[in-house]
């Protein structure tokens, strides 16, 4: 079963710091799973934070895109090593 959560405000907010803290083992979800942190305005303004395997059995990835993401270094990966499970974990883009 597949299911998300969203979170969403009646304002709109231009800049600030945003904080998710994340208490899931997120670097251990299913490879078809996708857990993304995001601030969206529409598809040209948006900041994204992205956990994923992206249907590939290899380390979880983490990614970081300021949308448009083919603009060359506006995205950028990082591997996560096995050894990590993401529990207790803090994101945030200011």
């Amino acid at each position: 079963m597949w299911s998300e959560t969203t979170v969403s405000t009646k304002n709109k907010y231009l800049y600030g710091t945003f904080t998710w803290s994340l208490d899931s083992p997120v670097y251990t979800f299913d490879k078809n799973s996708v857990v993304g942190l995001f601030t969206y305005a529409d598809n040209d303004h948006e900041l994204d934070i992205e956990i994923s395997r992206w249907q590939e059995d290899i380390n979880s990835q983490l990614w970081y895109t300021v949308q448009p993401g083919l603009i060359k270094g506006n995205k950028y990966s990082y591997s996560i090593p096995s050894s990590t499970n993401g529990t207790n974990t803090k994101y945030r883009i200011k």
